[in-house]
C-alpha cells in the first residue's frame, strides 16, 4: 500500500488537480498531473462505475496504487498524479497494466528513468 503521506485523499485536492493539471490520455486511462511546490510525490486513482462492480474497482486500485509503490523511487519529486480509468483497464494484466502506466509518465517526463 501507498504511504499515507503519497496519497490524494480529499475531493478539493482531486478537483483542484482535475481543473489546473495536464493530460494525458491512454486507450485504458486518463493521467492527470501538476507540479507542486511540495517535495514529495502525491498520487490519487479514481475508478468510477463505469469500469464495473465494487470488486472490480477495488482490484483496478489495487493494481494501481502497488505499481506506483514500485515506481515512486523513479519518480521527480514535487508531484501530484491522477489516473483516472476506464472500463477497458480491466482487460490488462498487472504486467500490461505497469508497462503502460510507465510508458504513460515516461511521455509526461514524471520519472527519472525507467
Amino acid at each position: 500500500m501507498l504511504q499515507k503521506i503519497n496519497r490524494i485523499h480529499r475531493s478539493d485536492e482531486y478537483r483542484t488537480l482535475r481543473a489546473t493539471g495536464k493530460f494525458f490520455r491512454t486507450p485504458y486511462f486518463k493521467l492527470v498531473y501538476t507540479i507542486s511546490s511540495e517535495n514529495g510525490v502525491k498520487i490519487g486513482v479514481i475508478v468510477g462505475n463505469h469500469v464495473g462492480g465494487a470488486v472490480e474497482r477495488n482490484l483496478v486500485k489495487r493494481r494501481v496504487r502497488a505499481i506506483f509503490r514500485e515506481i515512486l523511487p523513479l519518480m521527480h519529486m514535487g508531484i501530484n498524479v491522477v489516473i483516472i480509468c476506464r472500463p477497458e483497464v480491466m482487460r490488462l494484466s498487472f504486467l500490461l497494466l505497469k508497462k503502460e502506466i510507465v510508458r504513460a509518465l515516461q511521455n509526461c517526463c514524471l520519472v527519472i528513468r525507467s
